[in-house]
């Protein structure tokens, strides 16, 4: 027989007096909680053309393929209710694009929050249809549950069913959120310069800088502009030009990822283009530099049960709450976004809850290159061969043998192991450098560097 027990806080040992003393917590009075409601969201709409524009804009970023065109498509955003806020993503079916559409209490004319969670469905011609319908002054209803997304209006209503979520859709969430937290805010446009700015992009993909007057160039000389590789991806959120009131622009560098908020007042569209149209956000490896040690298993349940609570934190308070470094809450937040349990929110900073239901792994997997050095290291095929102290942590100098050579390894880590830079004569360094993060010999080294020692 099973009993469960309830206290109305937790029981402390404390020093009073010069006195150790024992406070013994009172058991909490069970109280009757309401039925859980069978939807997770349902409302009315208020602002019918956002809400129109915002998912038909995600229907066709699922829908395009920049790279190899001839290939299969996705059709199947992820929908994630909290207290504030509804939010809708996915990635093109190539993976270079990135779309969220969060939407405001404003949007809806009266909501009802059944629960937090996460479905997965696909969005479909009739779903698209009902959408391409809706209008100012027609009654339209919006549900989501766990198992399926509706909408109803005066002409009829379409429902979508729960489709399960592609593999490396889970390493695109990954990334995306690594990429966003190490970006910087590079320049903000008002309404009439961000709508010029969405006009004026080019159909092709030539090489090009978007400036912060809003202009396309091929040249910036001396104008405040950056450089993206693959700029006319943007033109998928022409759908949203004429409900933008701004539209901020963050990067890591140059030709590097780059995120496009647009705040339409009762939304919000967060587009992020990759470093260039032949390569996937699922494809990039910015979280792959946190040091990704296996974690306590008390630790990372105490994180679950945060995340069960339904609040959004950044990573300083993460490592506040739990009393742990900066660097360990980091690889607390990519474990979770690896298994689809965390989203990043770029204008507030914050980490919110996306719990995929269907996600059951208990440490980092998904990455192949993380799988790959963790394979090279156990084979022993990377060596520390010596081990220098460098402003902010320390260097390790190798040789990993590869699958097909033997490389010359770089690796300079921080005193928690993140990987602060880093070098391999290997094919993929030399083509990309660590723009889309380390190489696997790279991550070999690391790890052979854990076991060395200091």
């Amino acid at each position: 027989m099973q009993y469960t027990t309830t206290y109305r806080r937790a029981s402390t040992v404390a020093a009073v007096a010069g006195l150790w003393q024992v406070f013994l917590a009172a058991l909490q009075r069970e109280e009757t909680k309401p039925a859980p409601k069978p939807w997770l969201f349902r409302g009315m709409l208020a602002q019918p053309l956002i809400f129109r524009d915002g998912l038909l804009t995600l229907r066709e970023v699922v829908a395009a393929r920049f790279y190899r065109p001839d290939l299969w498509r996705l059709l199947d955003p992820v929908v994630t209710t909290e207290e504030e806020w509804v939010r809708l993503e996915c990635f093109s079916s190539c993976a270079g694009v990135y779309t969220r559409v969060d939407l405001r209490p404003d949007v809806f004319e009266s909501g009802d929050l059944g629960g937090e969670g996460t479905t997965n469905v696909e969005f479909g011609a009739d779903f698209a249809a009902q959408l391409s319908r809706l209008r100012p002054g027609r009654e339209s209803a919006f549900e989501v549950s766990e198992e399926c997304v509706a909408l109803a209006g005066e002409t009829g209503t379409a429902v979508e069913r729960k489709v399960d979520l592609p593999e490396r859709w889970l390493r695109g969430f990954l990334q995306v959120q690594a990429i966003q937290r190490a970006s910087e805010p590079r320049f903000e446009l008002a309404a009439g310069p961000a709508r010029q700015l969405l006009s004026a992009l080019p159909g092709t993909g030539a090489p090009v800088y978007a400036t912060a007057a809003g202009q396309v160039l091929a040249n910036p000389g001396r104008a405040a502009a950056l450089g993206v590789g693959g700029l006319h991806r943007l033109k998928l959120l022409c759908r949203m030009a004429p409900h933008v009131q701004r539209l901020q622009v963050w990067a890591v560098a140059d030709h590097a990822p780059s995120f496009w908020v647009a705040d339409l007042g009762a939304a919000r569209v967060t587009m992020g283009l990759s470093s260039a149209t032949n390569q996937g956000f699922s494809g990039d490896g910015e979280a792959l530099r946190s040091a990704r040690r296996e974690l306590d298993e008390v630790l990372v349940a105490c994180a679950r049960h945060l995340l069960g609570s339904g609040r959004r934190f950044t990573t300083a308070e993460l490592a506040e709450e739990l009393d742990v470094p900066a660097a360990t809450a980091g690889q607390l937040v990519d474990l979770f976004s690896e298994q689809g349990l965390l989203g990043y929110d770029l204008p507030e900073g914050r980490f919110y809850p996306r719990a995929l239901p269907y996600v059951t792994r208990t440490g980092f997997v998904a990455q192949p290159r993380d799988v790959n050095a963790r394979r090279l290291l156990a084979a022993g095929r990377a060596e520390v061969e010596a081990v220098t102290p460098v402003a902010g942590g320390r260097q390790l100098v190798g040789w990993v043998k590869g699958d097909t050579a033997t490389y010359r390894v770089k690796v300079t880590v921080d005193p928690e192991g993140t990987i602060l830079d880093g070098d391999c004569t290997c094919r993929w360094i030399l083509d990309h450098g660590m723009q889309r993060g380390p190489c696997k010999h790279i991550l070999a080294l690391r790890l052979a560097g854990d076991e060395h020692g200091e």
